[in-house]
């Protein structure tokens, strides 16, 4: 036992081995005093600028999570105190849920207990259609892994790359059953159950060796110190709380405008088919892919959840990686680093597609790292699979895939890779994206939709469009001449807010506080390589989209280099002072943010079960938090099934029952030219009969706030011409049979002469 203990107490500290002493040079000493000077420094500006949000979460969440903390310290150090690591970790955690429900449960308003019965074998059936997915995803994806030969000498590790592989095969297997035609439930039931017996049956002894190799490892594990602790239950809390919003019903204006709908039209015509008029229907889409496989077995929630698992994922990921260079405890902060971030841009619990991109990124980077401390070249095999199907998930893919491949070229050049790895990577990551390209050519006669316009053409779209497009991704941001390029990291830190000049997201200070700490590290290659990735993938969104959400993906690599920085600061600071105060000092700060950010999840929990459980109905919920959504009810219940809908300044259309078209994207307006085009209001009315349109959807406030996006003079006065059609159109052929907070719906008719 005592033995065990000093071995323990080994790998822990292995930051004192000898050969990573420092040399105590001035240099060194005058590098570590700056970044310590900086550090507190950015933190208290962003606090000043952000102090009433922070005052705001601090309120509520920071006394809950202190409480629930407490109660979890009491529960261990006095009962579970000689209890096996393992036992007390699930024992804490378990707990630790079950007291957060209790007290958020309390807190809800008018709980109701038939519903609480009715959320509650919901949630079970959820849970079963997603360890569903999970179990056959993980079971193909080892499979795989064990016919090629990798292996990555850790538990976790393998069954992170055994989930993406399985979920990018499930993805192949919804596209090639809906091009085939045979998007039904019952299918896709018979599909995945043979799947999973066949699958239990080939890796059974597989599976068996495995769960006694878990058990024996989390034996030999004897303790966890308070800190670790804390923050394994920060993240389990947060995470749960994450998992409430999942369940409930979606109203994320990306996710019902296309992320969900796009799913939601291939199910109701069991096939994948063109759909002209969703901008992105005829772009590249593997996450939704998954998306309606899971909308086949349950709904929009077990979507949801799909893409909050790529997150944790994601994050347990970052954690692995770190653990490969440092201690556990700086790993979780690491993990904690990734995390806040994650959760600041709050896109977590809807039916997103960034995370997916992030996932499948990060197990690109991880099979690159692989393959540097293997040489097989079975992981690059492996690292193109992944990374064709980031470029499958959306179009900004194409950054993970050149940042990736700067390092492997830089890799084989320099340290004498193997050259057909050049080849191989991006032969299989192309090979992979094809079927996107050949589907999208076949529905549009452009495989790159909507891009690249002026070489393949495309149809429902215009060279000015292009331009419209390419100038309002260029107008986001603060500025794009060489002083805000070179402000960007502190702009983005500072400023960043849901507004067009503020890069449409939000961030922590974290990442630009121990971003710069990765100059203290060695010359061991693997860090620079994760340096390198990162700041070329933040060129080229420099350069492009200076959308926040876009730069999720670099996020995870960020936060592993900044644990490392903060690893390698703290040996400084322990070789020139050894006191260790400032490296605490960091933890606090990280601690301070990161219960900031997923407090945001956990003080809204109680609200969320009042909806799910309590006397909020699902109607008043999507109306308060869909300006359109009474206009949908309306239309489901009064107009005839063979109705069809031209949305003006909407496209919100997943709870619409009607068929419609719409506009997906307002800067680069179709319907502005289409109305232009038309002339006069006579015209307009025989296009519109001749597309079938019977009712017209306008939303007066989103025009409204929309407008100034045509400001260029020609621009603005086509729009001006357009809305003057329109309105004689309006005038002339419809009229107004209901309206609702700012949303209009007309019906078309000719007069009789």
């Amino acid at each position: 036992m005592k033995n065990m203990k000093k071995n323990e107490i080994k790998k822990h500290n292995h930051i004192v081995q000898k050969k990573d002493v420092f040399p105590k040079s001035p240099k060194e000493l005058i590098l570590f005093l700056f970044s310590w000077i900086l550090i507190p420094l950015i933190f208290y500006k962003y606090y000043l600028i952000h102090q009433e949000g922070y005052n705001q979460s601090f309120n509520l969440s920071f006394l809950l999570i202190a409480f629930i903390f407490g109660c979890i310290l009491l529960w261990n150090n006095l009962f579970l105190k000689k209890s096996l690591f393992i036992k007390r970790l699930v024992i804490t955690l378990l707990s630790e849920i079950g007291l957060f429900s209790i007290i958020c449960v309390t807190m809800s308003e008018g709980v109701e207990f038939s519903k609480v019965i009715g959320y509650s074998f919901s949630v079970l059936i959820l849970l079963l259609e997603y360890l569903l997915i999970l179990s056959i995803a993980f079971l193909s994806g080892k499979k795989i892994l064990t016919i090629i030969g990798c292996n990555s000498n850790s538990l976790i590790l393998d069954f992170l790359f055994s989930i993406g592989i399985g979920f990018g095969l499930l993805m192949f297997l919804t596209f090639g059953i809906g091009m085939a035609g045979f998007l039904y439930k019952g299918i896709i039931y018979f599909i995945l159950i043979i799947s999973l017996i066949i699958l239990l049956i080939i890796s059974h002894k597989k599976i068996k060796v495995t769960i006694q190799s878990i058990i024996q490892k989390t034996s030999t594990i004897s303790s966890i110190d308070n800190f670790s602790l804390f923050l394994i239950s920060l993240f389990v809390l947060v995470s749960f709380s994450c998992f409430i919003e999942t369940t409930l019903p979606s109203a994320s204006w990306d996710t019902i405008a296309y992320h969900l709908k796009i799913p939601a039209d291939y199910i109701s015509h069991h096939r994948i088919i063109p759909l002209i008029y969703n901008f992105n229907a005829n772009t590249s889409h593997n996450m939704e892919l998954l998306y309606t496989l899971a909308m086949l077995l349950k709904g929009p929630d077990l979507a949801q959840l799909l893409n909050l698992t790529t997150f944790v994922l994601s994050g347990i990921g970052v954690y692995c990686l770190c653990r490969k260079f440092t201690t556990s405890l700086i790993s979780l902060l690491g993990m904690g680093i990734f995390f806040a971030n994650g959760w600041a841009i709050n896109i977590l619990t809807t039916a997103d597609i960034d995370m997916g991109l992030t996932f499948f990124f990060l197990f690109s980077i991880l099979a690159f790292i692989n393959y540097m401390e293997q040489k097989s070249i079975y992981w690059i095999i492996l690292m193109g699979f992944y990374m064709g199907i980031a470029l499958g998930i959306k179009y900004t893919g194409i950054f993970c895939f050149l940042s990736l491949f700067l390092c492997l070229f830089i890799y084989v050049v320099f340290e004498k890779g193997k050259k057909i790895s050049l080849i191989l990577y991006p032969a299989i990551s192309l090979l992979l994206f094809l079927p996107w390209l050949v589907k999208n050519y076949y529905f549009t006669g452009n495989p790159v939709y909507p891009e690249l316009f002026s070489i393949f053409g495309g149809i429902n779209w215009s060279n000015v469009q292009s331009e419209q497009l390419t100038h309002f991704h260029k107008s986001i941001g603060m500025g794009r001449d060489f002083l805000n390029y070179l402000l960007l990291p502190w702009n983005i830190t500072m400023h960043a807010g849901l507004d067009y000049k503020y890069f449409l997201g939000k961030a922590t200070p974290l990442l630009l506080m121990f971003f710069p700490a990765f100059l203290f590290l060695n010359k061991e290659r693997r860090y620079w390589y994760l340096a390198i990735c990162s700041i070329a993938f933040f060129i080229l969104w420099a350069y492009s989209f200076q959308n926040l959400r876009y730069l999720v993906p670099v996020f995870p690599l960020v936060s592993i280099l900044c644990c490392l920085g903060l690893h390698r600061m703290y040996r400084i600071e322990k070789a020139f002072i050894h006191w260790g105060v400032l490296s605490y000092i960091a933890m606090l700060l990280i601690i301070i943010v990161t219960v900031k950010e997923g407090g945001e999840y956990i003080k809204k929990v109680p609200e969320h079960l009042t909806c799910l459980i309590g006397k909020e109905s699902t109607e008043d919920y999507l109306s308060k938090n869909i300006q359109p959504y009474k206009m949908f009810n309306y239309i489901n219940k009064e107009l005839p099934v063979s109705s069809k809908l031209l949305f003006v300044w909407e496209n919100r259309g997943f709870y619409c029952n009607r068929e419609y078209v719409a506009d997906l994207i307002y800067e680069a307006s179709w319907i502005i030219p289409f109305i232009y085009n038309m002339e006069n209001p006579d015209k307009l009315l025989n296009k519109l009969k001749s597309m079938e349109i019977t009712h017209l959807l306008y939303n007066q406030t989103l025009g409204n706030v929309f407008r100034p996006s045509f400001s260029a003079p020609q621009q603005n006065q086509d729009f001006i011409l357009s809305m003057k059609i329109l309105e004689e159109f309006l005038g002339k052929y419809t009229r107004l049979i209901y309206q609702d907070n700012g949303v209009l719906l007309f019906e078309i008719y000719e007069p009789k002469k």
